[in-house]
């Protein structure tokens, strides 16, 4: 992007944060490395280390638009992708065709999901994404509340009720016996 579209390169920043699984305050860059190999550093700022949870949610509200780099392996759980999603903004993600968070983001219908494993022009897609963004002509789609339902505190409450009750159930038959 720096060489074809050199006047959106300049404009964007890129955070990457809580890139490190380290404890608190030992975390060392994993990204702007890679960053300053490709000549790319004064776009990167890198922040290793977690933040609180508030933190994370002021972080996504200020965002222009957000970054899922999920990984390549097929069995990663992407556990903190429904704040991004609800966050509402202009989203980019990156996972395995066999991601569990592929049918989270299908069910959000989030155009900007490309595949590891299967697309071949990925490079190309994540281009256009941010020059869209820079042209101010990516746009949110406004959240479905049945989707956002399947996901609030109540029904993820009831399904875990559900879960112990059926344990409990099982365990009292299992004393019947």
């Amino acid at each position: 992007m720096l060489k074809t579209a050199p006047k959106y390169a300049n404009k964007l920043r890129v955070y990457f944060i809580g890139t490190s699984y380290a404890p608190a305050g030992t975390g060392t860059p994993t990204i702007l490395p890679l960053a300053q190999e490709y000549g790319l550093q004064d776009m990167v700022i890198e922040h290793p280390n977690r933040i609180g949870y508030y933190d994370v949610l002021a972080t996504l509200d200020n965002a222009n638009a957000l970054f899922v780099p999920g990984s390549d392996d097929p069995a990663y759980i992407a556990s903190k992708l429904l704040p991004f999603l609800l966050a509402c903004k202009p989203l980019l993600a990156i996972f395995n065709s066999q991601s569990s968070a592929i049918k989270l983001l299908s069910e959000f219908e989030i155009e900007n999901t490309y595949l590891y494993d299967k697309e071949d022009f990925i490079v190309d897609n994540i281009q256009k994404f941010l020059i869209d963004l820079s042209e101010d002509r990516l746009l949110t789609s406004p959240l479905k509340i049945s989707t956002i339902e399947q996901y609030d505190a109540k029904a993820l409450t009831a399904k875990q009720c559900d879960l112990f009750n059926l344990v409990v159930d099982k365990s009292r038959k299992h004393k019947l016996k």
